[in-house]
């Protein structure tokens, strides 16, 4: 039951709203027909049991509640309630809805439904809801700094240093190693 929760909460950005779309309905017209043959197999006159079309009704549902859930994912990023969802149902008015839902760029900043997506590509955690520890494995990478990305602390610390060198407190071995180790290097 929380897994359904956490799929219908949260936000998606577009470009993982079009892959989740794209990858329920392939899916769909993949499996569909593998289910529906056996059953008009059955309506035709051989004795296949009924257990396909119930397995064809629950594929239906499951999309269908899959893609339901894209789309109030993506109204939370645009900073709507997930019911807006329920304009879907209006004729013609739907295809605007559509429309806009694909092209609209999300909010920026944190809204009331959670933290903005990860502009990275997280296929297909971030479609399925799945919670994935994004630091496993990760080994951080050394950069290098400019002048300009010191931040005020950073730069005092390396002003005080400079200072105790120059009155003879650290060695300058001591300065550069304290130094690397403010700047990352």
């Amino acid at each position: 039951m929380d897994y359904i929760k956490k799929l219908f909460s949260g936000r998606i950005n577009r470009r993982n709203f079009i892959l989740g779309l794209i990858s329920s309905i392939t899916l769909f017209f993949v499996l569909i027909p593998l289910i529906f043959y056996p059953l008009l197999a059955y309506i035709y006159g051989n004795n296949i049991p009924t257990v396909f079309g119930t397995l064809a009704n629950l594929l239906i549902i499951a999309v269908l509640l899959f893609n339901i859930s894209l789309f109030v994912r993506r109204w939370h990023d645009l900073g709507s309630s997930g019911w807006s969802v329920l304009f879907n149902l209006v004729p013609l008015v739907n295809i605007f809805i559509i429309l806009y839902v694909i092209f609209k760029g999300g909010k920026p900043e944190k809204n009331i439904y959670g933290d903005p997506p990860s502009e990275r590509i997280k296929y297909p955690q971030d479609i399925l809801a799945l919670t994935v520890d994004e630091n496993k494995d990760i080994k951080p990478v050394k950069q290098s700094r400019t002048k300009n990305a010191l931040t005020p602390e950073e730069l005092t610390t390396i002003e005080k240093l400079a200072d105790l060198k120059k009155k003879g407190a650290i060695t300058g071995d001591e300065f550069n190693k304290k130094k690397r180790e403010i700047l990352g290097l």
